[in-house]
């Protein structure tokens, strides 16, 4: 029973930080992802921290944006990023169409479920704002 009791304080306590890191992400980021890139792609708030070890990321928020899926990870370096590209590849798979695109650290992943860009506008549109500018 005092087990039990452990488990449940351990489990309260890493609770509690995950909601200061989602917190804390409002002044400037979603888990590991700044929120001036998610911006870039949308409204920011549309987007929730989401699992960023399938990807082998720092940490990554997902959302939709104009009824697109989007991925975006965080990496440590540009290296980390472009070596992680197939798992977001993976994330695409099986969408009428989609897109995977880096920005230094950053990856996105743009798909379309719902079969709402059979031509990939909004994608294109959304792959241009999330790359960096010449």
């Amino acid at each position: 029973m005092k087990a039990l009791a452990l488990l449940i304080g351990v489990m309260a306590v890493a609770c509690g930080k995950g909601a200061e890191s989602v917190e804390g992400g409002a002044s400037g980021s979603v888990g590991a992802v700044d929120a001036a890139v998610l911006g870039r792609l949308g409204e920011a708030s549309a987007f929730e921290v989401t699992a960023a070890k399938p990807y082998d990321a720092l940490g990554c928020a997902r959302g939709e944006v104009e009824e697109l899926d989007v991925l975006v990870c965080h990496y440590a370096d540009a290296t980390a990023a472009e070596t992680a590209t197939k798992s977001l590849r993976e994330f695409v798979a099986g969408a009428l169409t989609g897109v995977v695109r880096k920005s230094g650290s950053d990856l996105v992943a743009i798909a379309d479920r719902k079969e709402v860009d059979p031509k990939g506008e909004r994608i294109s549109r959304l792959a241009k704002a999330f790359s960096p500018t010449p």
